[in-house]
C-alpha cells in the first residue's frame, strides 16, 4: 500500500487499546465503503485460532476476521489510502 496514511497506524491502535483486557483482538480499517482487512493490528492472542483456521482449509482474511472480536476503525476520511495499485501507472501521480 504504498498510498497508506499514517495515521491509520495511530487510530488501529487506539481503537485496539493498551490494555490486555481489552475487548478486541483485532483492529481493522474500514474506508467508508468496505472493511480493509488488510489493513489491521492484532494482539498475539489473535494468531492462537490461525494455524487451526488455516488447517481447517480457511484462506479468506475476511474470514478469520469472522473468529475474532474486531474493532473497525473508521478512516473513510483517508480512503485514498487503500487505491489499488495493480500496475506501475497506477503509481503515476497525474
Amino acid at each position: 500500500m504504498p498510498k497508506i496514511d499514517p495515521q491509520i497506524i495511530t487510530r488501529l491502535a487506539s481503537a485496539l487499546g493498551d490494555t490486555s483486557d481489552t475487548a478486541y483482538d483485532a483492529a481493522v480499517a474500514h474506508d467508508g465503503v468496505q472493511l480493509q482487512p488488510l489493513v489491521m493490528l492484532l494482539r498475539r492472542v489473535a494468531l492462537d485460532g490461525l494455524e487451526p483456521f488455516l488447517n481447517a482449509g480457511g484462506r479468506a482474511v475476511h474470514a478469520w476476521l469472522d473468529t475474532l472480536r474486531v474493532a473497525t476503525v473508521d478512516a473513510a476520511d483517508i480512503a485514498h489510502s487503500f487505491f489499488n495499485v495493480n500496475t506501475p501507472g497506477d503509481l503515476d501521480p497525474d
